[in-house]
């Protein structure tokens, strides 16, 4: 184990710090809770206390705020806690979520309020040997609802708050009631999205179409039928496999026209191919495009070759197959590691048909097919009880589970997106397709553009080359508004030409580590649509401060070149090239 170190204490604003091997933590930190009287004195954030004690508090864990947002920003749902654990695991993980979760925190309506329990002293974790980050997140999201579940029980003895954390995962729940129990904290409980809204809210609310579902009851072929797929290989078991070559390991691509076919690519030890292809619903067993997937190489016979080819003996080498154009068949035993995203999509169509051919006006709960836009994707099933709302919408879709006994993978909608067909709805769903962020810019980033009226300074002027006299032009459309590009051309020295072409200096506004350079770095670049422009910086830098527009000065990186009779470089000019020459330009 770990051994124990002396930690150091520090005074914080009259309160005490303590720096231990994890960092400091602090015992000032509030609960977030209005009226408790244990954190009177204690910090609770820019809002202060917003959770009321009257209402149930919920603590989602991380995957229900990755899966499930749509959800908890319904005015519907309110008191909750994020974990400061929660929101950097989110961060780390799904940056549009996590902007969407910063929007939700900043909203007066709601009732949220996020506790650094990785600062308390209380809830503050050590890593344990041989802990994985998963498990040590689990560990710390129980350890810090179990503390407010005590918490609010000391500050309200008389009617102490209900307290339940949020998660669909089996493992934490299982932990954290086997936890709950040894301690007795009769207030304290641990339940799914789908049970706290049929509890706390109502069991015909919409909300539970919007919620992942932990078992899709009803939306699943039946077990009795048997399974439709093998088992896939145990954790241990299966990396293990990977590490002695038993199993190869490698990204799956799928075919665009046949979400049932793919191959993995790489190299690996021993084999002198580089890729293996998974042809088949049973052979992809489950994996969708984009997993990293553990492969089972399938008899040499079973292998594809060329045209004509005749098939392989089984008693063929690989190294003869290989050599006769024969590619690698393999079967998917594990996934190690599924990074899925939102699908957009739309229901489909033919079953559609099938239900209203069979059924005329559909009502109620039912079960049907989703059709991702990405044809890479396989369809997936869904349950709603608003199909004739949702038949002819854009949905956004995420995949909860596929059990070895379902066609299909089961899952739920998160957001409608719009009418097929309109164009802001097709726009978005290209945003999202492509994974290009398009929310708003956050204040720490507005934060570091220039505050009112920006004009040349005085240092900047003399360190530059002052090249406002010349006639310079734009080699942009016309009415474009982020003028970044322009040139120059005049005669100098009597029958030399001088040429410039300059750029918009961004980065005397983009300093390095800001927050406006790690979003630009998410963004990479600006996105043009038919009829919108997705800024990679905010609007005042590319339309105003770094376009280069007439009457204004502007600065800019430049480079000159002098040309002679017989257009030969005598002379060039670079506008940041070190401290003897000017370190950028001036235009007007």
């Amino acid at each position: 184990m770990f051994a124990k170190k002396r930690s150091t204490v520090h005074e914080v604003r009259g309160h005490t710090a303590r720096r231990g091997g994890g960092g400091v933590t602090r015992n000032d930190i509030g609960c977030g809770i209005v009226g408790c009287s244990l954190c009177a004195s204690a910090v609770c954030g820019e809002r202060g206390p917003c959770v009321v004690p009257t209402s149930l508090i919920i603590i989602p864990d991380t995957n229900v705020v990755l899966h499930n947002m749509n959800a908890l920003e319904d005015a519907q749902i309110q008191n909750i806690v994020f974990l400061s654990t929660v929101v950097s695991e989110v961060q780390n993980r799904n940056k549009g979520i996590y902007a969407r979760l910063q929007r939700l925190l900043g909203e007066e309506r709601k009732q949220c309020y996020v506790f650094s329990n990785d600062r308390h002293e209380q809830t503050h974790c050590m890593v344990e040997r041989e802990e994985t980050p998963n498990d040590y997140n689990d560990r710390c999201i129980r350890v810090a609802a179990r503390w407010y579940g005590r918490h609010v029980s000391l500050a309200f003895p008389a009617s102490p708050p209900s307290v339940a954390l949020i998660s669909h995962d089996k493992l934490l729940r299982q932990a954290f009631v086997t936890a709950t129990e040894e301690v007795a904290t009769p207030n304290l409980s641990c339940v799914t999205l789908r049970e706290f809204v049929e509890k706390a809210i109502s069991t015909q609310s919409d909300l539970l179409e919007k919620i992942q579902y932990e078992q899709p009851a009803g939306m699943k072929e039946s077990s009795k039928v048997g399974a439709l797929f093998q088992q896939h290989v145990a954790g241990g078991a299966l990396l293990m496999g990977i590490n002695n070559g038993t199993y190869l390991r490698g990204k799956l691509r799928v075919s665009e026209t046949n979400c049932f076919f793919g191959e993995i690519r790489g190299q690996w030890e021993g084999h002198n191919f580089s890729r293996v292809l998974l042809p088949g619903r049973s052979n992809l067993n489950r994996a969708i495009h984009g997993d990293i997937v553990a492969v089972e190489l399938l008899p040499v016979s079973s292998w594809r070759g060329p045209k004509d080819a005749k098939p392989l003996d089984e008693n063929a080498t690989e190294a003869a197959a290989v050599a006769g154009g024969y590619m690698p068949v393999g079967r998917v035993v594990g996934i190690t590691s599924m990074e899925r995203r939102p699908f957009c999509g739309s229901i489909d169509v033919e079953e559609l048909t099938r239900l209203t051919a069979s059924e005329g006006k559909i009502s109620g709960a039912v079960s049907v097919l989703f059709q991702p836009k990405d044809n890479r994707i396989p369809r997936i099933r869904i349950s709603t009880r608003d199909l004739e709302y949702l038949k002819d919408k854009r949905l956004s879709v995420v995949i909860d589970d596929w059990p070895e006994y379902n066609s299909f993978p089961v899952g739920h909608y998160v957001e409608v997106l719009g009418t097929i067909g309109d164009k802001d709805t097709e726009a978005k769903v290209i945003l999202l397709e492509n994974d290009v962020p398009h929310y708003d810019f956050s204040e720490a980033v507005y934060d570091c553009l220039p505050k009112g009226q920006w004009s040349v300074s005085k240092d900047e002027l003399e360190r530059r080359l002052d090249l406002r006299d010349l006639c310079v032009v734009s080699v942009d459309p016309l009415g474009c508004r982020d003028i970044d590009d322009a040139l120059h051309c005049r005669v100098v020295n009597e029958n030399h030409l001088e040429v410039g072409v300059h750029i918009a200096d961004v980065t005397h506004f983009l300093h390095e580590n800001t927050a406006m350079d790690e979003e630009a770095a998410k963004r990479s670049t600006s996105v043009y649509l038919v009829d919108r422009r997705i800024n990679m910086l905010p609007q005042l830098l590319t339309e105003n401060l770094c376009s280069i527009v007439s009457n204004e000065d502007r600065y800019a990186f430049s480079i000159l070149w002098e040309f002679d009779e017989e257009y030969n470089v005598v002379r060039d000019y670079f506008g940041k090239n070190g401290d003897s020459l000017p370190c950028g330009t001036l235009l007007w």
